[in-house]
């Protein structure tokens, strides 16, 4: 089995300065926040923030995931005073003491960190551990004052629902340093291949507890709070502390704290009527089943773990269903619930009919007579109301407009129907 060497004492890889509160949103790149060692840029949204707390007069710069709309998580170091930390964490005696108030703490989606205010969201609220020691306790969770949308930065799901193991390769990201001294600064970075090396239980009781694990080097100062993540693209691991040399890393084991995570998310995203994620509602931590639903698609990859299908987004479910509003699980994908006449839609194949018109299934039409009570039959075929009945002739056309403007015979007429029926239903 792998063993994890580091120093019997370790550092915390929280970077503070002495800046002054009110310089807060004039740091463009500070150089106590840095990047990770041998990382290369991550320009892209991948669900990971840049924190920037003020304290006592000094600025310090964390990471963190945003794993909820409205909820950040990150190492409780990077958001409370600690005692017994002056030459590092002694897990005996380290403690987590007071934590910083909420108005102090600012979160960015930015790849960078800037000189724009508006690239900011406040903190409302912090939810830490009770147990003093910091070791095995080293999480927090950040509620923000605004919802971040998934238009705007992806969620990653925390992977709550299994433990980490022995070996397993996973990739960090953060805003931290590249070496002891936090060289580099306040840009994303991403480093692959980093491998567990003791797992929750297993690492050397001076180094950590039951609910941490180990893994090999690439953290820096200016990383803790970032993320550990998965093959599967899901948060495993917390960053909080790290060997000289930016090597072996201690994490707080996102497993461990699953009643814990999932019981404030469900509080927070349920107070400002937010869509509570269904990973925090039971539903596996897979991603698959955690995609986006309805957005327009034409490709696979426009859906992230979800698939295309019909040109929208949509999951995989089970019997238990979690499929949104007019979608059932059918072969274990959510599928769009076909709408009867007179129902909301979007397009055709929202409705029983496959005819949509003016926000509103329908049924398709050659003459107004085959329309409703209030309904005509519109130039596209299909019953729509405010068309007159009585304009024109109550009877069929010579033929149905062909494609790209060219006329048709006769044929087109019974072509029509089955070719309509034809269209592709769920």
């Amino acid at each position: 089995m792998p063993t994890l060497r580091l120093l019997p004492l370790l550092s915390l890889l929280t970077a503070c300065g002495e800046l002054p509160a009110e310089e807060l949103m004039s740091l463009a790149a500070p150089e106590e926040l840095a990047q990770i060692r041998n990382g290369s840029s991550d320009p892209v949204q991948r669900g990971v923030v840049g924190l920037t707390m003020i304290s006592g007069g000094g600025a310090g710069g964390c990471t963190g995931t945003l794993i909820a709309e409205n909820v950040v998580l990150t190492a409780r170091h990077c958001v409370a005073t600690l005692g017994n930390a002056d030459e590092g964490v002694r897990c005996a005696s380290t403690t987590a003491e007071q934590t910083h108030s909420a108005r102090s703490v600012f979160v960015t989606v930015e790849a960078s960190l800037r000189q724009r205010p508006s690239d900011y969201v406040g903190v409302e609220e912090i939810a830490t551990p009770s147990d003093p020691l910091l070791c095995n306790t080293d999480i927090a969770l950040l509620k923000l004052s605004r919802p971040i949308r998934h238009t705007d930065m992806p969620l990653i799901v925390p992977r709550i629902d299994s433990q980490v193991s022995d070996g397993e390769i996973y990739t960090i990201v953060g805003y931290g340093g590249t070496d002891d001294n936090g060289s580099g600064s306040g840009q994303r970075r991403i480093r692959d291949n980093r491998a567990v090396t003791c797992a929750p239980g297993d690492c050397p009781f001076w180094a950590a507890r039951d609910r941490e694990w180990g893994g090999n080097g690439g953290v820096c100062r200016g990383d803790s709070g970032g993320p550990a993540i998965d093959s599967a693209g899901r948060v495993i691991g917390v960053a909080s502390r790290g060997g000289q040399l930016c090597s072996s890393a201690i994490y707080s084991s996102v497993a461990s704290w699953n009643d814990w995570i999932t019981d404030h998310v469900i509080e927070w995203t349920r107070e400002e009527g937010l869509e509570i994620p269904l990973w925090a509602d039971g539903w596996p931590t897979d991603p698959a089943y955690n995609a986006r639903v309805n957005d327009r698609c034409d490709q696979d990859s426009e859906c992230g773990y979800g698939r295309c299908m019909d040109g929208y987004c949509t999951r995989k479910c089970d019997s238990t269903d979690h499929c949104p509003e007019r979608f059932d699980c059918h072969n274990n994908w959510c599928l769009k619930v076909p709408q009867p006449i007179g129902a909301t839609c979007g397009d055709d194949l929202e409705c029983e009919s496959e005819a949509c018109a003016d926000g509103v299934c329908t049924e398709w039409c050659e003459t107004h007579s085959e329309c409703p009570e209030g309904y005509g039959c519109d130039d596209s075929g299909r019953c729509a109301e405010g068309v007159s009945r009585d304009s024109g002739p109550d009877q069929p056309p010579s033929g149905p407009p062909s494609a790209f403007g060219c006329s048709t015979s006769g044929l087109g007429l019974w072509l029509l129907p089955m070719l309509l029926g034809l269209r592709r239903r769920y």
